[in-house]
């Protein structure tokens, strides 16, 4: 097992602050974070931000996407073509 301190830093963000975890990489490839509470730090016991499980791993060939998507994308294109344009 791989053991790994990390922090998530969210301070851009209105009342953001840093929040320290633990990333445990497991033999068999799965994946577990969870959270370093410090005692009385006021925040409620939250243990586990991502239980043990695999995660899933990029598709490899050809993308397919449908009909339907690819106007999607373009109408959503040409609407911020448009917003760009006309101020």
């Amino acid at each position: 097992m791989l053991r790994f301190f990390c922090v998530w830093d969210d301070r851009a963000a209105l009342y953001g602050d840093r929040r320290p975890y633990r990333l445990h990489l497991f033999p068999d490839g799965s994946v577990e974070i969870l959270e370093t509470r410090d005692g009385n730090s006021g925040r409620d016991p939250f243990p586990v931000f991502l239980r043990r499980g695999l995660l899933p791993k990029p598709v490899r060939g050809p993308a397919v996407t449908l009909a339907a998507d690819r106007r999607s994308s373009a109408s959503t294109q040409a609407a911020a073509l448009h917003a760009a344009n006309h101020w």
